[in-house]
């Protein structure tokens, strides 16, 4: 019985581990982006890549995220938004989001009409619960 039950253990014990190894190296951060702060418990990470070569004031712009969410196969939905808390307002359009992958997203027409400190969010919806993460920038 024992035997059995050391062949039974010794492959989910690999398999778990393996998920493991795949779910950790699936939420590695890249160079160049930046890791978003988690807004929600329990949340795991985000990170969002900003355009390098223009200045981001006054012109439309696109970011990519990356979720690292529990199970991320079932998010429904992404959102991003930004706003200036300080001035009490935010963008003046809805960025349009695409799906990359699993856990990648495009977001399309972003605009920072003003300079000042800009607080991005993006929502993660899955079936039954939403993932927050924020990240504030100096927009110059």
């Amino acid at each position: 019985m024992i035997n059995k039950m050391k062949s039974t253990i010794t492959p989910l014990l690999a398999l778990a581990l393996l998920s493991m190894a795949n779910i950790s190296s699936a939420c590695e951060i890249p160079e160049g982006w930046q890791e978003m702060t988690a807004e929600t418990p329990g949340s795991q990470k985000a990170a969002i890549r900003l355009p390098s070569d223009t200045t981001l004031l006054g012109q439309p712009f696109d970011v990519e995220l990356m979720t690292c969410v529990e199970n991320s196969v079932s998010i429904k939905r992404v959102t991003v938004n930004a706003t200036m808390p300080q001035h009490n307002h935010g963008m003046n359009y809805a960025p349009e989001i695409t799906t990359i992958s699993d856990n990648r997203y495009r977001a399309s027409g972003m605009l920072f009409h003003m300079p000042g400190k800009w607080h991005i969010t993006v929502e993660a919806h899955g079936a039954n619960n939403i993932h927050r993460f924020a990240l504030e920038l100096s927009v110059k």
